[in-house]
Parts: C-alpha cells; structure tokens; sequence
C-alpha cells in the first residue's frame, strides 16, 4: 500500500468526529466515516468479547490450531491480515490522498492488537473530561435521561482501555485534548501536522465543514456546527446539574481513579471542586433512578441479546418451539 495509515484514538462523544473533518481537510488526508472493519476480524485473536450463534469460542479455538499449523504461526496470520486491510484502506482512499485515517471509537478495545498490525502507522490519542463525555451520552443518545446502560463499556471500560493505549504508545503517538482542540485550533492541529510530517495549510480551521464524510457513522450534531465552539466545554454542567446527577458523577469519577483521569490530562480533585461547585437542582431524580437502575437490570441480564437473538428467529421465519 502506498497510503500510510493514521489511526485516532479516543472514546466516543470526545470530539473525534470534529477533529476528523479538521484533519481530513489537509489535501493529503483522507478518510471515511467509521470503518470499524478490523473489529470483528480482530476479534478472531480473542478468545471472549463475542456471542455468535457459530460459537465464538469454539472458533477461537479452531483458528488458534489453524494458526499452530501455519510455518511462521502467527506472524503468518498477523500479515495475511495486514495485506488484507491494506488492500481495503487502499480502495476507499482518495489517490491523491498521502495518509488514510481511520477514526473507530471502539477500536480503544484492540489497540494492543491494532499496534502490532500496523507498527509504522501514526497513532494520535484524543482525550476529553470525562463528565463532558458522560454529558454528552445523556444528551445525544438518552435524550437527556440517564440512560447510558447501552453505553457502559464505553463509560466504565474505554476510559481504562485508552488510558493504557496510550501509557503503551506514547512514544510513538501524539496526544491532545479537546479542550486544546476547541480552545487553541491551530497550535494544537500544528502540533499533530508536524508529527504526520506535513506543512500545516491556512484554511483548515475555517473550512472543515465543507469536508464531506462518506458513511452514516459518527457525530450526529457535527452539522450544526459552523465553527469551533467553545461553548461545548461548559455544557456538561448543565446536564450534570441536578443533585442526583452530581452524587452519581462523583461516583463515576472515584470509580475511574486519578491514574486514569491523570492520563486523560485531568486532576480527580480539581474535577471533584467543579462538581461540588455546582448549583444543583433536585428535579428529575425519579427518572433517573429508573433509568439507571432498570437500565442496569437490562444490561445485566443481557436482554438486549436476547431480543435481537429472538428477533432474528423471526425474521429468518423460524418457528419457536420445543420437543418434550
């Protein structure tokens, strides 16, 4: 592959979206939307994290014993792999394009993995509060009810998955945060072109609008924006500010530790005096307890599975019933 890969790391709702246009906006960048295609081949190395109807740790097993017979074991399968995803990046990027990006929130799960394929990509690491990010979950996907059962991994897993990521690769990435990004554009993407090896090109900050992504995934709210807006760094507190909200946010924040929060960029205690800053009301929390509580019970007992399980049967036709 003549394109060299660039792969942005960060957990989702951190701005990955607006960075991306801004990115893609150099003429030697290009990108897609959200590939998220090395996930489920990825997966294929990890013996759990899947539920498929074919047994997927049964197949782990029959791929490690196909890998054993392999004459360079698994550095034949890691190239295999690599030709492959090459092949596929090499396609959707525009020719004229140096770098293809690859933005995939989840990919915080595999970026052991993801190092190991590609070791001579370019891997920027992007972090944000993370109460702005639980915030902005409420907002975007709750619809402004505490209802984040369907975000767990992604609040309570991926913090440390990308704390780790980057303490593995930090010398060899770059790390910025979105509050440089919003507050500082141009010294921050400088900082991120002189580690791509590119000249910084005038207009990036005023056009990346008009960077078009191709795909139905990522930032739904990324059209609204005419502009970097600082505004976004202070909206967490309005949607965290009931006394509800805040005692969980303060549990969440404990439960994420100083190493972690550290990494991201952010002191426990100074994130803690914010919160308790607060002008809280005390509406709303009946709702939330609900959403949070039944939210958990959902997740727990894996019901989500079990209704696409069920309603795949449906759809396939087949009929639900049992010998006895």
């Amino acid at each position: 592959m003549s394109k060299k890969l660039i792969f942005l790391f960060s957990l989702p709702r951190s701005g990955s979206t607006l960075l991306q246009k801004l990115l893609m906006t150099h003429s030697k960048i290009d990108s897609v939307s959200e590939p998220w295609i090395l996930l489920p081949h990825v997966y294929t190395l990890k013996s759990d994290g899947i539920f498929a109807e074919y047994s997927h740790a049964t197949c782990y097993m029959a791929i490690q014993d196909f890998i054993d017979n392999l004459p360079n074991k698994e550095r034949d399968y890691l190239d295999a792999m690599r030709s492959f995803f090459l092949s596929l990046y090499e396609k959707v990027c525009d020719p004229n394009a140096e770098y293809f990006l690859d933005k995939t929130p989840r990919y915080y799960l595999i970026i052991p993995l993801i190092a190991k394929l590609f070791p001579d990509a370019k891997f920027i690491f992007l972090f944000r509060n993370p109460l702005e990010v639980l915030a902005s979950i409420i907002e975007t996907w709750g619809k402004g009810r505490l209802r984040i059962h369907g975000y767990y991994i992604d609040l309570y897993k991926g913090p440390r998955f990308l704390a780790e990521g980057f303490k593995n690769l930090k010398e060899k990435s770059v790390r910025i945060t979105y509050t440089d990004l919003v507050k500082s554009p141009e010294p921050t993407l400088r900082k991120i072109f002189d580690y791509l090896e590119l000249e910084f090109e005038a207009g990036i900050i005023d056009s990346f609008t008009k960077s078009a992504l191709r795909g139905r995934m990522g930032d739904p709210e990324i059209h609204k924006y005419e502009k970097i807006e600082k505004t976004t760094l202070e909206k967490w507190k309005k949607t965290l500010g009931t006394r509800y909200r805040r005692s969980f946010a303060k549990r969440y924040l404990k439960y994420l530790g100083e190493d972690t929060l550290s990494t991201f960029g952010f002191n426990l205690d100074e994130i803690l005096r914010q919160l308790q800053t607060l002008k809280v009301s005390n509406k709303g929390m009946f709702w939330d307890m609900f959403y949070l509580y039944g939210g958990a019970i959902y997740r727990i007992l894996e019901l989500p599975l079990q209704k696409r399980r069920f309603k795949n049967k449906i759809q396939r036709g087949e009929q639900l019933y049992i010998h006895v």
